[in-house]
């Protein structure tokens, strides 16, 4: 096969919040946009946790569409887990983009990831930076990755309130 051209696959990552505190559940969407006319396949997405955070399991799903925002929950995905790199192996095929990526046109140019995770005791108090990253395919089966996406979401320290009371 000859490919005139190639994918260009283009990562966004957003949290549902931007600060949290130990063990609340934040909800993340990763969305990777095909902005070329050639379609990238076997597309997969790994998602780098920050240290101190768990992946909730059976929280994470896929969807495929024109760009529009989907309804949740996609299509159930379970990740595999390396560390604190979480692999979704959907697998998708996302085509070429007819609307340069937007949300107008009719072409499946858009891949939505959408999962949950933690912080956990381990986790940083401060900013912590989540990454992920989108590889595939092109149609002459070589390998193409996307842009990085990433969001920061701040861990707030707990805040204990300690009370003394004296009765005579």
């Amino acid at each position: 096969t000859i490919c005139v051209g190639s994918p260009r696959l283009e990562m966004t990552k957003v949290a549902d919040q931007n600060v949290t505190a130990v063990g609340q559940v934040r909800t993340f969407t990763l969305k990777v946009v095909n902005q070329n006319a050639v379609p990238a396949n076997s597309v997969s997405v790994d998602d780098y946790l920050p240290a101190g955070w768990q992946f909730a399991s059976g929280s994470a799903s896929w969807v495929l569409n024109s760009g529009a925002s989907p309804a949740w929950p996609g299509m159930a995905v379970t990740p595999a887990i390396n560390g604190m790199r979480l692999t979704f192996g959907t697998s998708a095929s996302i085509a070429g983009t007819d609307d340069a990526g937007g949300a107008t046109g009719s072409a499946n140019d858009t891949l939505w990831v959408q999962y949950q995770a933690a912080a956990t005791s381990a986790a940083v108090y401060g900013v912590n930076t989540n990454t992920a990253v989108a590889t595939g395919t092109d149609p002459g089966n070589h390998p193409v990755g996307s842009s990085t996406g990433s969001v920061q979401v701040t861990v707030n320290k707990p805040e204990l309130t300690i009370s003394k009371t004296v009765t005579p």
